[in-house]
């Protein structure tokens, strides 16, 4: 019984070695929300912009070294494998953070963009609904991308991911995203440009496989449309949509 107290004990503490605090907490969520309400952020490249910083610059109290780190390629080793492993590690986490600050949060921004208009003195007031209504836009936008690409055999979606580079893509990766009506036209390659969709998911996935290989490309996926949902529940919760 002795035996069996101390491994419990030894359980718990291991899964305590990484924490929501790991992740966020209040002052990084207050670090982006002050980013977000001051710009229109409406794609993936742009929130894990956000994250980098918030992660980086607001431990720091920072708020002025904004632009000594940046994303994509460039995204600092502090973040891949501080941040970016807490979540690999256990993406429960993420879920987490989003029941403990999801609706602050959301709360927050609102309270934010309707300051600035009214400090601007803009006629039209700030509509909360049509805001969080344009975001869900864009998460069913990025669902539809996912969606697709899992319905890809292991194969075919592996070769996909591996061969879309920041540098370069398969013609036959960005020819099919043009047939499933993903993509508008194939011209400069969009699923190599990590700063707008498609690319911005499509290279992130490839970082994060490169980063860590047990989370293949149909594994994040699934976990970026499962929290994807979760992300939509909680905004239609808060603003009773």
């Amino acid at each position: 019984m002795k035996k069996i107290i101390i491994l419990l004990s030894f359980v718990i503490t291991l899964g305590a070695s990484v924490s929501v605090a790991d992740l966020y907490n209040r002052k990084h969520i207050d670090y982006m929300v002050q980013k977000i309400s001051e710009d229109d952020i409406h794609t993936l490249q742009s929130l894990c912009y956000i994250n980098i910083h918030a992660y980086i610059d607001a431990n720091k109290d920072n708020l002025k070294s904004w632009a000594t780190s940046s994303a994509g390629l460039w995204t600092p080793d502090e973040y891949r494998f501080g941040w970016r492993k807490s979540f690999a590690s256990n993406p429960q986490l993420g879920y987490a953070a989003l029941n403990i600050y999801g609706e602050y949060f959301i709360r927050q921004v609102n309270s934010h963009l309707e300051y600035n208009i009214y400090q601007q003195g803009e006629g039209n007031p700030f509509s909360s609904k049509e805001y969080w209504e344009q975001h869900i836009s864009t998460i069913y936008e990025y669902k539809n991308l996912i969606n697709r690409l899992l319905s890809l055999s292991d194969k075919e979606l592996n070769y996909f991911i591996m061969s879309n580079t920041s540098h370069a893509s398969s013609y036959e990766f960005n020819k099919w995203l043009l047939n499933n009506g993903l993509i508008d036209n194939i011209k400069f390659l969009p699923s190599t440009n990590w700063g707008q969709y498609p690319g911005d998911l499509l290279c992130l996935t490839l970082r994060v496989w490169d980063d860590f290989p047990e989370w293949n490309p149909r594994k994040f996926l699934t976990e970026v449309n499962k929290f994807s949902d979760a992300t939509i529940k909680q905004i239609k919760k808060t603003e009773n949509l």
